[in-house]
């Protein structure tokens, strides 16, 4: 789970304390400008990790643990063919894959055409425009909004990781 509470506080903390800087420099548009640049950089972040989460997940899915997978004859059987069919291919496996560019093309495209991801960038555009629209955008409190929402995830990050070596150390 990692950690929930701990970072939410960091979440809510550094958004308040730069808005209020936000708002001793530029006020109320100031705090706008802050919070929309903080809301949709955060949604847009979060939005990447998810995706990516998710595809890790699913690719890694299908893999078992050689640990807990059970010899039987009919698996050692099927390892020994594929141990020999490893052999027999290895001048292939040297050649590098033709297709290998369009298959990265291929993930990122699925990686960024993530429906979560595009309404956070639809929702990072939508405010941009309505702040530039109203004549209200000051892009050093945008900017300022922007480094508080990647300091946030940043101070998240690093918070989860402490907490999971800490509980691996505790476990071992």
């Amino acid at each position: 789970m990692g950690c929930k509470y701990s970072c939410i506080v960091v979440f809510v903390v550094l958004n308040i304390l730069f808005g209020a800087v936000c708002v001793v420099f530029w006020g109320g548009e100031g705090v706008g400008n802050f919070e929309v640049g903080f809301l949709s950089f955060f949604l847009v972040l979060s939005s990447a990790y998810w995706n990516l989460k998710r595809k890790i997940q699913k690719e890694t899915t299908p893999l078992q643990d050689p640990l807990t997978t059970q010899d039987t004859p009919q698996t050692q059987a099927t390892e020994n063919i594929e141990a020999t069919e490893n052999t027999e291919n290895t001048q292939e496996a040297q050649e590098p894959p033709k297709s290998k560019g369009f298959s990265h093309f291929i993930l990122g495209l699925e990686l960024f055409m993530g429906g979560f991801r595009l309404l956070a960038y639809g929702i990072l555009i939508l405010g941009l425009l309505a702040l530039i629209h109203q004549n209200i955008f000051i892009a050093l409190a945008y900017m300022l909004g922007i480094a508080a929402a990647l300091l946030s995830i940043t101070l998240s990050q690093y918070l989860s990781h402490k907490r999971e070596l800490s509980t691996t150390k505790g476990d071992q």
